[in-house]
């Protein structure tokens, strides 16, 4: 049960209906005197020296840092007491539609192009502000304003912020998780992690499940193919590179740009490859042709001197 009521105002905005709650907040939609809606975040707990208290600073920090821009469901407004207050700490932002909605009976190329957005987002986070976000799913992606966006960064790693990571407890969405993230979280590093958690994304996305299957997931595991949810000739090449962003060791794993570029290409060959095709013979020609890059054997290291590289297997002789 929710802690507020319709009608309750925080600052200029006057609760309507609410959305959904998690451990530390509520989220209803809102409006103003002057008729603009939002989605307001709000945190349980008043107390001010408290690990929710802080994340909660931090999250709206690190949306002040970040600004407008795509791919990001920006800050509208916000309340946070510094001091012991009988106000509570909100955020305003958007009011959006759920990506999984939106995207639900639409062809797999639409998935696998928002899912690439959302990769570029992460991956300029990362290089315009070290942001990491850490808790990719799908609860935490909505369609806005025409496009993928992410929002809740309630977990967001971000330089020089406070460390609020129990070594001794895991962090992130359960399912979506990488081994390091759940053994210690305070040292796994981020960027692999979020690359996990997103090639989970991508396949309950596909496949239109609730949660995906735990730990790295073998593109030989037919029943954990794409291919058995979503029909589609290019299948197999999704199952390879989600075995390769969810591989255990982190450093086996592209990074962020190496996956939106990976995501690029697939949606190349998905547009030259011919509906009806049977014959794969050229796939591997057209995929270095369209984008522009390699293909290595899945086991091998990824080029780490700033050429993006195909995270697939090697082409049959």
């Amino acid at each position: 049960m929710p802690q507020l009521s319709s009608g309750t105002t925080l600052g200029s905005w006057t609760l309507q209906d609410f959305i959904n709650q998690g451990g530390n907040g509520e989220v209803w939609s809102a409006q103003r005197a002057d008729g603009e809606s939002a989605a307001l975040k709000i945190l349980k707990t008043k107390k001010v020296t408290s690990e929710p208290y802080a994340r909660f600073r931090q999250e709206i920090g690190a949306l002040e840092q970040i600004g407008r821009r795509a791919g990001v469901l920006p800050i509208l407004d916000y309340e946070f007491p510094h001091a012991p207050s009988r106000k509570r700490a909100w955020f305003a932002m958007p009011l959006a539609t759920p990506l999984a909605d939106e995207l639900r009976g639409h062809p797999l190329r639409d998935v696998v192009a928002a899912v690439g957005f959302i990769a570029e987002t992460l991956a300029a986070l990362k290089r315009e502000h070290g942001i990491h976000h850490r808790d990719v799913k799908p609860d935490n992606l909505y369609m806005w304003n025409g496009e993928p966006a992410l929002s809740d960064f309630g977990l967001v790693d971000i330089p020089e912020g406070t460390d609020l990571t129990n070594s001794d407890r895991p962090l992130g969405p359960a399912n979506f998780l990488p081994y390091e993230m759940l053994t210690d979280a305070s040292r796994a590093d981020p960027g692999p992690a979020d690359v996990y958690c997103l090639a989970k994304t991508l396949w309950v996305l596909s496949t239109d499940q609730r949660w995906p299957p735990p730990g790295e997931q073998p593109a030989t595991a037919s029943a954990l193919s794409v291919n058995e949810f979503h029909t589609h000739r290019l299948a197999g090449q999704l199952d390879r590179l989600i075995e390769n962003c969810t591989k255990t060791a982190p450093e086996e794993r592209p990074t962020m740009d190496q996956l939106a570029s990976d995501l690029r290409a697939w949606l190349d060959l998905d547009a030259r490859t011919p509906p009806d095709s049977v014959d794969t013979s050229g796939i591997w020609k057209l995929l270095r042709l369209c984008a522009g890059v390699r293909a290595v054997p899945a086991a091998s290291s990824l080029n780490r001197g700033g050429i993006a590289t195909l995270s697939l297997p090697s082409p049959p002789p």
